[in-house]
């Protein structure tokens, strides 16, 4: 398949016919030749993996401010983590967790809270972490502790 065809095909595809991933060096401005239009609010010489890093930095930036101004934010990811681990969804809660965590007390001082490694605790909450039971209960009782509320199991039929 050659890349003078037009339309969608051409522009992901190499002259083999296989698919072709943008580099992390494509600059923005390549890229809105290709594409056309203002592709993102860049000047035309960044490269696209600096934008990607930085709408990833933003993110968290984003979800950490508000989690430290905002009570009933921090209450609901903290609830939303213990009721994805109680429903089975333990990869979910998890993540949930590693989010409270940083926007919150941070890895460093809930390791001195538990009385275990900061890195121990980062690779409990990681993809492919998998903590104890007493662990992950010791960590949301100081978190609950921490934040000042108390959640209960409530039996529903």
């Amino acid at each position: 398949m050659s890349n003078s065809k037009t339309g969608i095909q051409s522009r992901v595809r190499n002259n083999n016919g296989e698919f072709h991933h943008k580099r992390s060096d494509t600059k923005i401005g390549t890229l809105r030749q290709v594409y056309g239009g203002r592709t993102v609010s860049y000047r035309n010489d960044v490269k696209l993996g600096t934008v990607l890093k930085a709408s990833t930095r933003d993110f968290k930036e984003i979800v950490q401010e508000r989690a430290l101004r905002d009570k009933d934010f921090r209450e609901g990811i903290l609830r939303e983590s213990i009721e994805c681990l109680l429903s089975g969804d333990i990869k979910t809660g998890k993540a949930l967790l590693r989010d409270y965590i940083n926007a919150t007390v941070g890895f460093d001082k809930l390791s001195r809270l538990t009385k275990k490694d900061s890195k121990s605790l980062m690779r409990m909450f990681s993809l492919n972490g998998n903590p104890t039971a007493n662990n992950i209960f010791n960590v949301i009782h100081i978190l609950q502790e921490k934040e000042g509320v108390h959640y209960e199991l409530q039996i529903v039929k």
